[in-house]
């Protein structure tokens, strides 16, 4: 049954939107949009966005949105700080002086401290989490 419901929630683009949506009321007046391109999720002055098709982790990023938008730093676009996850791209780490390659959902920062502590990472170098989605 829950698979079930599941499965129409992301077929059906105005049943993800209002459930979506009171997901995001519960979880700390998340305003969620929706297009045939991306899923913008806001909150205050910071909006994160998803591709449309990776759409099923919108409702981890409204639950561990600070999670998120702590990970990376946001790039200033029309008074709200942008986390664009809709495409790989580089993301510049907080306090720190480097980029980080994503190519889906961001690392939380405990993580990313982990690889600069342990790892000697040089300008150039790949870091492949072998655990991600």
């Amino acid at each position: 049954m829950i698979k079930i419901i599941k499965r129409c929630i992301l077929n059906y683009d105005f049943l993800f939107f209002i459930v979506s949506n009171l997901y995001g009321l519960i979880n700390g007046f998340k305003q969620v949009t929706i297009n045939k391109n991306e899923v913008c999720i806001i909150e205050k002055n910071k909006k994160f966005i998803l591709s449309y098709y990776t759409r099923v982790y919108a409702f981890d990023v409204i639950r561990e949105f600070n999670y998120y938008t702590s990970s990376v730093e946001g790039i200033l676009k029309h008074n709200l700080y942008e986390y664009n996850f809709s495409k790989p791209a580089l993301h510049k780490i907080p306090n720190k002086n480097i980029d980080f390659y994503y190519t889906f959902l961001p690392e939380g920062i405990e993580t990313n401290d982990i690889y600069l502590k342990y790892l000697d990472i040089k300008s150039g170098d790949y870091i492949l989490d072998l655990e991600a989605y």
